[in-house]
């Protein structure tokens, strides 16, 4: 099981998602959203070409893969330590989650 965060939540730039995401120890990334080199942000399948080209190599030199992009939405709303800890529940998986405020980035 590989875990990884929705990235953009972490940060508006592709260099702040990728720091969140090695502080945690992962080594994929979930790619939405994304703002590189002087292109706006904007969703990793509707940005410019050269953008896009832009965002493979960071990745690539950061040596971060990318999971595949899943959407997960309903009620009632939780937190993303309450939603992986009920994944792991139902899993039948006893794993410690540790909530990570984002003042901490």
């Amino acid at each position: 099981m590989k875990l990884t965060g929705i990235a953009d939540e972490a940060g508006d730039s592709l260099s702040q998602q990728i720091k969140a995401h090695q502080q945690l120890g992962w080594d994929t990334i979930e790619a939405r959203f994304v703002q590189i080199g002087d292109f706006d942000k904007g969703s990793i399948h509707e940005i410019p070409e050269e953008a896009f080209d832009l965002v493979e190599k960071e990745l690539k030199d950061a040596g971060m893969g990318v999971n595949g992009v899943y959407h997960f939405g309903g009620a009632p709303a939780v937190s993303w330590r309450q939603f992986a800890e009920e994944i792991f529940a139902q899993a039948g998986l006893s794993v410690a989650v540790t909530p990570i405020p984002s003042a901490d980035y």
